[in-house]
């Protein structure tokens, strides 16, 4: 399942970062992909949920029968919807009370811009301005261009692919999704093609963002392992992690960009504000293994 019309993968993509990032993620050969549930954005995770309701309340219905498959896929899809329990204290006791917040997800998400020269994307992930941008060959990651689908398999649940900020397109894409429900004559089950219709519509909204974030140009590594009991997982590429925010605990997974035939990294790109020597950054890259890499400084005016 592709992500969407026409698509190809850009010559780079862009993992804008602190110096301090810049550092672990060479030394590491690693981008850290962190529960959906923790994005900048707090809507995130209900974005395409919005928009898949809208869609199927939209949707026009012949039969009774078309009815009934698309009462069952609400149903299902309902039954994705995440609260998290949260823990409240109080003098008296200590206990659990639901907040309407998201809880730790299925959904694992790297985020990257293909363009590589933002203002506002040095201001909000690049240590205002200090820090670089890293231009990544995507073809070099050898994922497929769609997000990933819940799967226990590995390669099925990992994917890369551009984010769709139009709403039109957004409605597009999921009512094709719902067309192909009602016009299967195969002969599965009702609850068997309702449940694949549920996935395919969550995998695509995974890729779905509020149009006032269209200036970021986002692609994202999009990883969705399917989640156990008592934190464990199935289809990770790696073992789950947790990292600390300003505020909370963060589970993320590390992906792994080793050296291979296609270099992984094509270009730097010094912040506005990041005062680093070309010699300097250059030595640590070819220590590090990344040779014949592209440094340039922003055009950015910021001060």
């Amino acid at each position: 399942m592709s992500c969407g019309n026409n698509f190809s993968f850009p010559n780079k993509i862009y993992h804008y970062c602190s110096l301090s990032s810049f550092l672990k993620i060479i030394d590491s050969k690693e981008i850290w992909l962190s529960d959906a549930c923790y994005m900048n954005d707090s809507k995130e995770i209900f974005w395409s949920y919005d928009k898949i309701e809208d869609a199927i309340s939209n949707f026009k219905i012949n039969s009774e029968e078309e009815i009934s498959l698309i009462n069952r896929l609400k149903y299902i899809l309902e039954k994705n919807k995440i609260i998290r329990q949260d823990v409240k204290t109080n003098d008296s006791e200590n206990q659990f009370a639901t907040l309407g917040k998201p809880s730790v997800s299925s959904c694992f998400i790297g985020c990257f811009s293909s363009g590589g020269d933002i203002l506002s994307q040095w201001r909000a992930y690049a240590d205002d301005g200090q820090g670089v941008a890293i231009g990544f060959d995507p073809v070099s990651f050898g994922l497929d261009l769609r997000p990933g689908h819940q799967s226990r398999d590995e390669k099925s649940a990992i994917g890369l692919c551009p984010v769709v900020y139009d709403r039109d397109q957004q409605i597009q894409l999921i009512n094709e999704k719902i067309k192909k429900l009602i016009d299967d004559n195969s002969d599965n089950d009702m609850d068997q093609k309702c449940a694949e219709c549920a996935e395919m519509l969550l995998s695509i909204g995974t890729s779905f963002k509020n149009n006032a974030f269209s200036e970021e140009k986002e692609w994202r590594i999009i990883h969705r392992p399917v989640r156990l009991l008592e934190g464990k997982f199935e289809g990770n590429i790696a073992d789950i992690q947790y990292r600390a925010s300003a505020k909370s605990v963060i589970p993320y997974i590390p992906f792994s960009f080793n050296l291979r035939k296609t270099p992984p990294i094509l270009e730097i790109i010094l912040g506005p504000k990041n005062d680093s020597e070309y010699l300097i950054m250059k030595d640590f890259l070819n220590k590090s293994g990344f040779t014949g890499v592209k440094i340039k400084k922003s055009k950015a005016s910021y001060r």
